[in-house]
């Protein structure tokens, strides 16, 4: 008689193979693969400070759109990215500072860079300016313009 262990394997693995394919597809289903309102992403505590930072340049005359964006992570710490568009007749020197005063005495933190991107369709290429926080040239002038930032 041939030894019992030759026929027994193929059919442990016909048997193991699809309890195992269930067993994986019961934990991704547990897993919450569906989306539900409770498990959306968390809110961005920055929204509301972004928002008013858009609100006022675009109450602006010489801005005709906003746009303020922040990233905080291991490849881009504390930038917040400012790109607006001038109104026929906009400074780029007096909208920059008016960025630069808006994101400094805003609740945003942190904030290690603020990137500046301000498009002029009357003449281009606009103004670009990187203001790094890290500097502490850069951070002094600021701090002694417009004060501590907020807490």
């Amino acid at each position: 008689m041939p030894p019992l262990r030759g026929r027994v394997r193929p059919a442990v693995r016909v048997l193991v193979l699809p309890l195992g394919v269930l067993l994986l597809a019961g934990c991704a289903f547990a897993g919450g693969s569906s989306a539900s309102p409770s498990s959306s992403a968390p809110e961005d505590p920055t929204a509301p400070a972004r928002e008013d930072i858009e609100r006022q340049l675009t109450g602006r005359d010489d801005v005709a759109e906003a746009e303020v964006l922040y990233r905080d992570d291991v490849t881009v710490p504390g930038s917040v990215a400012v790109d607006v568009t001038l109104a026929p007749g906009g400074d780029r020197e007096v909208v920059a500072e008016e960025i630069v005063r808006l994101v400094w005495t805003s609740p945003i933190e942190p904030v290690n860079t603020i990137t500046i991107e301000i498009g002029d369709p009357q003449d281009p290429p606009g103004l670009s300016r990187i203001v790094s926080l890290s500097d502490d040239a850069q951070r002094e002038a600021i701090e002694s313009q417009y004060g501590p930032r907020p807490e």
